[in-house]
């Protein structure tokens, strides 16, 4: 059993369920699944559950063979990193510095100087390597939230999840960004789970789609799948067809109804 697994996850702000028994057949090593669906559709709630920042109701969660879902947060960092929307920090730390922590704190006993040339390898990745030395809270807020994309690539985790990690990026940035994730699956067998808005990026570089809609799982399966049930246009209140080019690129386009 390999992968990550949930089943069954329950999640709630008091009284208002968002998450209503979510559940998949488990995301493989090596591949990027996209979670997609409208706003408040569950996607960063299903994401900050299975990292353990929200406490779950009901549900059982699984990095390969061991359960996580009752891990305090530290421990289960060693199995899941989340990347979030926003990067944020009070402190005044170098770019350098900043991926520095996140590499020692997910390999505490990691000699030094494997941990150096992590850093050093992951900031040319990332095309940081040139602002290495400026203060974080300097930076734009792309050039920010590729910090947080080192930050969970430096030492990832078996299962890396990250919440619109596109979302401030410019077009080239964009393609860069999954490009270095697209890598880090194929180089490093993990599993990566990216939540996004821009179907067209989903379309391009995921291997597997989930679509969710008012805290529930309505799609699930490849891009070309997802993006022509009629569930996905309905989830977000448009008329949705998915074409392929000669190339056999994937193209989606939406219209209101």
């Amino acid at each position: 059993m390999t992968g990550l697994h949930f089943q069954d996850l329950v999640v709630a702000y008091g009284t208002r369920s968002v998450l209503r028994g979510v559940g998949a057949a488990p995301l493989l090593p090596g591949t990027v699944t996209a979670l997609v669906g409208p706003n408040a559709a569950g996607k960063s709630t299903l994401m900050r559950a299975i990292a353990g920042i929200l406490p779950i109701a009901r549900g059982t969660i699984a990095v390969d063979c061991t359960r996580i879902e009752a891990l305090r947060l530290r421990e289960r960092a060693r199995w899941v990193r989340y990347v979030p929307q926003t990067y944020a920090t009070n402190a005044r730390l170098s770019v350098y510095d900043a991926v520095h922590v996140a590499a020692h704190a997910a390999a505490p006993d990691e000699a030094p100087h494997r941990i150096r040339h992590a850093v050093a390898q992951t900031l040319a990745r990332a095309g940081l390597a040139d602002l290495s030395e400026r203060l974080v809270c300097d930076l734009s807020g792309g050039q920010q939230q590729l910090v947080a994309l080192a930050q969970g690539l430096v030492r990832a985790a078996p299962v890396l999840l990250l919440d619109e990690p596109t979302s401030a990026l410019d077009l080239r940035n964009q393609l860069e960004a999954l490009r270095l994730l697209r890598e880090a699956a194929t180089r490093d067998g993990i599993t990566v789970a990216v939540a996004m808005h821009d179907l067209a990026l989903a379309a391009r570089h995921a291997d597997r789609v989930i679509l969710l809609s008012q805290g529930a799982i309505v799609a699930d399966g490849s891009p070309g799948d997802v993006f022509s049930d009629p569930e996905c246009g309905a989830a977000y209140g448009v008329d949705l067809v998915a074409t392929r080019s000669a190339s056999g690129a994937l193209h989606i386009e939406a219209s209101l109804p």
